[in-house]
């Protein structure tokens, strides 16, 4: 899924949804303008909620270089096996998975289509 600037906005501005005045949209749009020009490292806990919310990840995507590896290489793995017509219907133990195991999974998947596809 894409997500636009007016998404993320919205997501960020849903943090200072009790703030009654509009300003807290304005806010919103600044950080993230700020964040994403590089002008500001100032990474304003409650936005990083609010987009790992957004972005359906965990909190600590954004300060964690392991959390980001492993998410990164589940996302790489559903779009590797999905690009191969594959799909999961269900309950999918691969998000409990590490990474990898994850990683010898989607080899091993490979492999198989790639010598069988045809026949599958």
């Amino acid at each position: 899924m894409r997500f636009t600037t007016a998404d993320i906005i919205e997501a960020l501005a849903s943090v200072d949804a009790d703030d009654t005045e509009a300003g807290a949209i304005r806010s919103a749009e600044e950080w993230l303008a700020a964040m994403r020009s590089g002008t500001s490292s100032e990474a304003d806990p409650r936005y990083l909620r609010a987009l790992a919310a957004l972005f359906r990840v965990p909190p600590n995507y954004f300060d964690d270089d392991l959390v980001a590896a492993q998410v990164d290489a589940r996302i790489a793995f559903t779009v590797a096996t999905a690009s191969r017509g594959i799909r999961f219907l269900g309950p999918c133990r691969a998000s409990s998975m590490d990474v990898e195991l994850l990683h010898d999974l989607h080899v091993l998947l490979v492999d198989v289509l790639d010598r069988h596809g045809s026949q599958l």
